[in-house]
């Protein structure tokens, strides 16, 4: 839902990895560096407020000539 939008003009790059270690899961999406941060939309969307009411950090940034959306989720978040 976050990059629903702005698919049709753009790939999303998706990349889901869990550490058994720290029982984190991690979420990366990458996407062409001129789409806007979907956490900073004007109406937040039911997606948004998931993403970060469930998540432990999120960060965004556009330095390397992508778009970068890091997702890390807390340890058994929404299931306490």
């Amino acid at each position: 839902m976050l990059y629903r939008p702005h698919l049709k003009a753009a790939c999303l790059d998706l990349t889901v990895a869990f550490s058994e270690k720290s029982e984190r899961l991690q979420i990366l999406c990458q996407t062409q560096p001129d789409l806007p941060n979907p956490l900073e939309a004007e109406d937040e969307d039911l997606g948004a407020i998931i993403v970060r009411n469930m998540s432990e950090q999120v960060t965004y940034d556009r330095a390397t000539g992508t778009s970068t959306l890091e997702i890390t989720l807390r340890p058994h978040a929404g299931l306490s």
